[in-house]
């Protein structure tokens, strides 16, 4: 699952990183990385707590690295700011004018 991989590379950790923030080995890793079967449930637990994302995250279709960056940038700020980000979206969006000459 690549959606492993992004995460992790959004930290700065290789295989051998999140393995050991885990508890687990590096083959392990790879296998998840890999979508290879025999990595229980149990074991993107906590592969997803180490990452500190929900454990649906890691199955998610693959994002490009700036959405991940983007969505836990966003997961960090407080309440009220998410809030005030949201109502700048929910907003009306002027389209970009083209310069003419």
């Amino acid at each position: 699952m690549k959606s492993i991989r992004h995460l992790r590379k959004i930290r700065g950790w290789n295989q051998t990183d999140l393995a050991n923030e885990c508890g687990i080995n590096q083959a392990t890793v790879s296998k998840a990385e890999a979508g290879d079967g025999g990595v229980s449930l149990t074991t993107y637990q906590m592969i997803a707590d180490a990452l500190e994302v929900p454990l649906f995250e890691i199955f998610m279709p693959d994002t490009t690295v700036v959405e991940l960056k983007l969505l836990h940038a966003f997961r960090a700020l407080s309440p009220e700011r998410q809030k005030g980000w949201i109502d700048l979206l929910d907003g009306p969006l002027e389209p970009l004018e083209t310069p003419t000459e």
